[in-house]
């Protein structure tokens, strides 16, 4: 899965007029800047990973990481291009929904043993500095909100090589600050992501599928609690586009891998066989992106509701998943 906490820097057919056909590739251009102009495949650099995009997609990889000579290496989409940059300063980055920021987590601490991010424009290459938290605390895997205007990241303790959640970091990136919460009873690997109208984090553990997922206020405290839902998948892209549903890994007493519920009643909205690996979100209302195996290697495959396959998205050698371990980060344009 794509949520396991790192170790810092060591290796989860309609007909149309001819006239409005002809503008469409011109108005793609300018509502969405950020993804391919027409269909093309992109070659990963440092990966066997062959990216299959088209420009209508609503969903694009726009940052992806892997493992270099033993430690974690990010690599950020250029604005606007189909091409991504090593990031070496980094352990990971991520590019807030919309596609016009990339938050990105310094590699190392600084002198007084702290941990920085770096938010950067992604238009405009302006970077604002955000300090975080200090030793003997770390910081681990982080989600954007559905606005784009915070992530929370979780936060945890090493003592004798054993890493345990103690809080979550709210990091602000409209003024650029941070603010950690620390908890009481943090599950030991917990994980933690917004919901889409940002009122709640969601507490998961992507190691123990039987604790389900918990909605905790943003001061800490809780709000509700699904003990037998499994845990949430596909980290800030579980929820549907509309917020309405979102999606978890089902426990083992179903027929199914992906379960669906109901962001307001937390009732069951179904379940489907997806072959899953990993999920990286929801594509539309209808469809989902997973990881599938796909003969000796692995493929980023756009799925129904049923579970059918619709389209590959990505092809991924057995090397480029085992042995870089590289991981897509899809964000919505």
């Amino acid at each position: 899965m794509q949520d396991m906490i790192p170790s810092r820097g060591v290796r989860r057919r309609t007909l149309v007029p001819r006239s409005v056909a002809l503008l469409a590739p011109i108005l793609m251009a300018v509502l969405f800047p950020g993804v391919a102009r027409a269909a093309v495949d992109i070659r990963l650099s440092g990966t066997d990973v062959v990216l299959h995009e088209r420009a209508s997609d609503p969903m694009v990889v726009t940052s992806y990481g892997l493992v270099e000579r033993g430690r974690s290496m990010p690599y950020l989409r250029e604005y606007g291009k189909n091409r991504f940059s090593p990031m070496p300063a980094h352990w990971r980055v991520s590019v807030s929904p919309g596609g016009s920021l990339a938050l990105e987590s310094a590699a190392f601490l600084d002198q007084s043993g702290c941990e920085w991010f770096d938010l950067v424009s992604r238009r405009l290459g302006t970077v604002r500095a955000i300090r975080t938290i200090c030793q003997p605390y770390n910081g681990g895997i982080f989600n954007w909100s559905r606005d784009g205007k915070q992530a929370v990241q979780l936060v945890f303790k090493v003592r004798k090589n054993i890493s345990t959640t103690t809080g979550f970091l709210i990091i602000d990136a409209v003024s650029a600050t941070s603010r950690y919460v620390p908890l009481k009873k943090a599950w030991r690997h917990a994980h933690f992501a917004w919901t889409p109208n940002g009122k709640y984090v969601v507490e998961y553990d992507p190691t123990d599928i039987k604790r389900g997922i918990r909605f905790l206020r943003p001061d800490g405290k809780l709000h509700r609690a699904m003990k037998r839902a499994g845990t949430l998948a596909g980290g800030e892209n579980a929820f549907s586009p509309s917020g309405d549903r979102f999606a978890t890994w089902c426990t083992a007493d179903r027929a199914a891998d992906i379960c669906l519920w109901d962001s307001a009643s937390s009732k069951p909205k179904g379940e489907l066989w997806g072959g899953a690996f990993d999920l990286y979100g929801w594509w539309d209302e209808r469809h989902l992106i997973v990881l599938q195996r796909s003969g000796k290697g692995y493929q980023s495959v756009l799925i129904d509701l049923s579970g059918r396959r619709v389209r590959v998205l990505a092809d991924i050698s057995s090397s480029a998943y085992k042995e870089d371990e590289v991981q897509l980060n899809y964000s919505r344009n």
